[in-house]
């Protein structure tokens, strides 16, 4: 018991409340969704999804599908905030954001500009992954498969 208090002691020092990973479906989805409208998360994804966006400017013009990716890669560069918002959904829905779970910010009156704002507890390197795996899906590029 002292090992869980102590987790959750150090979770609300760092300025986040316990996660949450729900057996529940509806409560999974109704968890999953509070991220697609905070900001912690979206500014995670468009940290990640731009770069992507501006490696794609690279690829050989015979890559595979590289017209549909060129295509959305000018809509992401040009516009990332509109680009991340119209992503969130699919990403919060996807495998490594959904095993991972969420963690909420402590809420107010903390000091943290984040407070009350939901993440996903996926590392840096998970939601990377994840976001370059969908890049074809978020591009709608039809792959056949």
């Amino acid at each position: 018991m002292k090992k869980i208090q102590v987790f959750v002691v150090v979770l609300v020092l760092l300025g986040m409340v316990a996660s949450t990973k729900a057996a529940d479906p509806v409560a999974v989805s109704s968890t999953q969704m509070q991220l697609i409208t905070s900001q912690v998360f979206l500014l995670r994804i468009q940290y990640f999804l731009t770069p992507i966006a501006a490696a794609v400017f690279g690829e050989a013009h015979n890559t595979a599908l590289h017209q549909c990716r060129f295509n959305y890669a000018q809509v992401v560069i040009g516009a990332p905030a509109q680009a991340t918002a119209n992503a969130a959904a699919l990403i919060a829905a996807s495998t490594n954001v959904v095993a991972a779970g969420v963690v909420q910010w402590a809420p107010l009156p903390s000091t943290s500009p984040y407070a009350g704002q939901w993440d996903t507890a996926a590392t840096d390197a998970a939601l990377l992954s994840q976001i370059t795996a969908l890049f074809n899906q978020l591009a709608r590029c039809d792959t056949g498969t």
